[in-house]
């Protein structure tokens, strides 16, 4: 289907549903117009393929961004925690690789972000955590944060992904930064990877610079052009880069798909993104 006829289509429908809506809440007396809402988007979503069983979140705000700082982590913590004794192994257009062993510590590396991370590898695994149970993994992995200088952070473990590579997010307001992240990847009890992908939240933007306001879930869907058989098994809201090199964080929506995999949605005009 030529994408613009599509767009066109999703839009119509759009304010089909918003024009249904207006209707209900001038005629209909007693009738529960956000129920009217969630039934008459469950249908569209159906006949597209897309099946969500949960409640359909709300959330009542301003379409805005938050804007962040470009800092280095706090390397020397990092590298005193993980290979103290590493030396400068090379430098190559910025980035600093160190080694000790079999670990290797690579600084300034370019991300999908399009800012600098970190990575941490260790083929021998040689770092280790308690895994006794979730509780004591948990712990040791906020000790492990704390012992690099994260702890304003306040990284909290992303209930979407499972196994044994781990992602911890920052939460803020009334969701996450995604993009402000660290990936820990296990082998037993050791670590063998590490990818750190934080920058410091500086504010977010006023309400009086936000002159949109933000498309919910059901709207976010229909505008993307996402199309099913998929069935959406959770659904949150956060923030995180819309396109690479932005200096700020846009609002998404995220839903996590029976399959196991993610999809991100921009709250603002319903763009389905890459990652």
């Amino acid at each position: 289907m030529d994408w613009r006829r599509a767009k066109t289509i999703f839009i119509l429908v759009l304010i089909g549903l918003n024009l249904f809506l207006l209707s209900a809440l001038a005629y209909g007396g007693n009738v529960d117009v956000s129920k009217a809402y969630n039934e008459k988007a469950k249908k569209i979503l159906d006949d597209r393929g897309i099946v969500f069983s949960g409640t359909w979140p709300t959330i009542s705000a301003k379409a805005r961004q938050v804007m962040f700082d470009i800092q280095d982590l706090p390397m020397d913590k990092i590298q005193d925690r993980l290979m103290p004794d590493a030396t400068l192994f090379r430098e190559v257009a910025g980035v600093k690789e160190f080694r000790s062993g079999t670990r290797v510590l690579m600084t300034h590396v370019v991300s999908a972000t399009g800012y600098p991370e970190a990575i941490y590898t260790d083929a021998g695994a040689g770092l280790q955590i308690d895994r006794t149970n979730e509780k004591r993994q948990e712990a040791a992995m906020k000790q492990l944060f704390r012992n690099f200088g994260l702890a304003s952070y306040k990284l909290e473990k992303d209930v979407m992904f499972t196994g044994d590579t781990l992602h911890y997010i920052q939460p803020f307001e009334k969701g996450f930064l995604y993009d402000n992240e660290v990936i820990v990847t296990l082998k037993g009890n050791g670590i063998t990877q590490i990818i750190f992908s934080l920058f410091p939240a500086k504010k977010m933007q006023s309400d009086t610079d936000a002159g949109e306001e933000m498309l919910s879930v059901q709207q976010a869907i229909l505008l993307s052009g996402f199309q099913g058989p998929a069935q959406i098994t959770a659904i949150d809201f956060g923030w995180g880069q819309a396109d690479k090199g932005e200096l700020y964080f846009s609002p998404l929506w995220r839903l996590q798909l029976s399959e196991g995999q993610t999809v991100r949605l921009n709250a603002v005009n319903g763009n389905l993104l890459d990652r």
